[in-house]
């Protein structure tokens, strides 16, 4: 059965892959970015940049690399002002990424508590590289011109795309469109050409034209909701909304390629491992507020879920609301305090408490960032004394998140059903395990969906040592019943 499972992969991979993404290990490849945006009726806005890629780890299905940004500027076009608007913005801080031979970003790794505009800015030149670049169909390798469509998983999120590729005298040249913008009800293109140059061995340039035109109004948007029935002076369906548009082209320029004399490599310390997706947690409902305020909110928000009543009512909802809008608004650091107090200074000695927590741990699952995941897992699952029903509670969320959980939270649960060793006797006396057990199985499928096959695999050899080619097979039937039937026949 093994030896099926590599020819098939090996079959697979050759047939469809290719390495269009590689960085020689010793050597930092060097770039050029510009960009001309234009935000109509506002302004026109230039981006110029030197940037460099750096192989500093070398695996077997994915690199590590270091992005280093030697100079940035953002300006707008129309003045003449040589001052770069952005020289209280720090870039020396340490960021890398994993990336596969074909494009997929797997994840990225950034300090704690990065500035949320540099980590966009570095989140946005990685996503220069994102692709899914490959060969069509098994005789294509040899075709001089194909196309393809894929599902991928972006800075801008979950999207469909259409790739048309044709062999230049210097490479290959991949088109990529998506199929749709990342705001819902609003139009626009984005293109981006991909030229892959053999004898760089990869990414030579790239270019980026799109453009975007917000919607003027949501189909199901009813102006007169939780307003008196009574006709407005102002007839809202007949009133026309500003649309914003835009429109912006870029290029990711290769300029040389020199030798590094010492390798860097990932400090060990206050670096999170995060995905490409540059979203954050909207802190805008309590920005006006102190952290004492906050922290107020916090309390008396858990307190008034706690206190109503076990067959629930509309103001849970309202407080639950209340208490996520204001732990998100925490920065990291308070964050951190919040779930000390809650999940290790408060003992789950009363019914009281042990509600308290449970609380905390649905808002800090909601909240769903990879900072609070790592608290999650450190202070939930790895805590000094665990606590079952809590992991359970945890699990729960875990399986619902739309892509994998952060790397801490699958070691943790790893841990849990693999390395029993690590954890007390009386964890495994309920149906903990069980429960994380088949919890992996919706991580193995979002590992997978997003490229990490290597990852998902080494959990599936996991389980199938453990429990036979059989059990494996009945605990991924129910667990991922809809997964690919390719992905199957991988895995089994």
């Amino acid at each position: 059965m093994d030896r099926f499972r590599s020819i098939f992969l090996c079959l697979f991979v050759t047939q469809t892959l290719g390495n269009f993404i590689k960085f020689r290990s010793g050597y930092e490849y060097l770039y050029h970015f510009n960009s001309d945006s234009v935000i109509k009726e506002l302004d026109k806005f230039q981006t110029n940049a030197k940037i460099s890629f750096t192989a500093i780890q070398d695996g077997h299905e994915f690199q590590e690399i270091l992005l280093k940004i030697y100079a940035f500027s953002f300006k707008p076009g129309e003045h003449k002002s040589t001052r770069n608007n952005n020289d209280d913005l720090d870039f020396s801080n340490w960021f890398s990424f994993d990336i596969t031979p074909h494009g997929e970003i797997l994840r990225v790794y950034h300090p704690v508590y990065e500035n949320i505009d540099v980590l966009t800015a570095k989140k946005g030149f990685v996503s220069l590289l994102a692709a899914k670049l490959h060969y069509g169909k098994e005789n294509e390798q040899s075709s001089t011109e194909w196309s393809y469509k894929t599902e991928e998983f972006g800075n801008e999120g979950h999207h469909n795309a259409t790739y048309s590729v044709v062999r230049t005298p210097t490479g290959i040249e991949f088109k990529k469109t998506r199929q749709s913008t990342p705001i819902p009800n609003a139009k626009g293109s984005h293109m981006k050409t991909l030229h892959f140059d053999h004898d760089l061995g990869t990414i030579h340039r790239v270019l980026v034209e799109e453009d975007f035109s917000s919607p003027q109004i949501s189909p199901d948007f009813d102006p007169y909701h939780n307003m008196r029935k009574y006709k407005a002076v102002n007839d809202f369906n007949s009133m026309d909304y500003p649309t914003m548009s835009a429109t912006n082209h870029g290029e990711l320029k290769f300029l040389t390629r020199q030798t590094v004399k010492e390798i860097e490599f990932r400090p060990s310390e206050k670096v999170v491992n995060a995905s490409l997706h540059a979203t954050t947690y909207n802190k805008t409902a309590h920005s006006d507020k102190t952290i004492k305020e906050l922290k107020e909110i916090i309390k008396d928000s858990v307190d008034c879920i706690r206190d109503e009543p076990e067959q629930g009512s509309r103001k849970v909802l309202t407080c639950f609301h209340e208490l996520v809008e204001a732990t998100g608004s925490l920065p990291n650091e308070e964050l951190d305090n919040i779930a000390k107090g809650y999940f290790i200074v408060l003992k789950p000695v009363s019914k009281k408490n042990k509600e308290s927590i449970e609380i905390m741990i649905d808002a800090f699952a909601v909240l769903s960032n990879d900072h609070v995941q790592g608290l999650l897992t450190n202070m939930i699952i790895r805590n000094p004394k665990p606590q079952e029903n809590f992991i359970m509670r945890l699990v729960s969320h875990v399986s619902g998140y739309d892509s994998s959980p952060d790397e801490s939270i699958i070691n943790g649960m790893v841990d849990l059903c693999f390395h029993k060793d690590k954890f007390p006797e009386y964890l495994y006396t309920g149906d903990l395990y069980n429960r994380v057990l088949l919890a992996l199985g919706s991580v193995v499928h979002k590992l997978a969906k997003c490229g990490q096959i290597e990852r998902a695999t080494d959990i599936i050899d996991k389980v199938h040592s453990m429990i036979g080619l059989h059990g494996k097979i009945f605990f991924f039937y129910k667990s991922i019943n809809n997964f690919p039937k390719r992905n199957l026949l991988y895995m089994f």
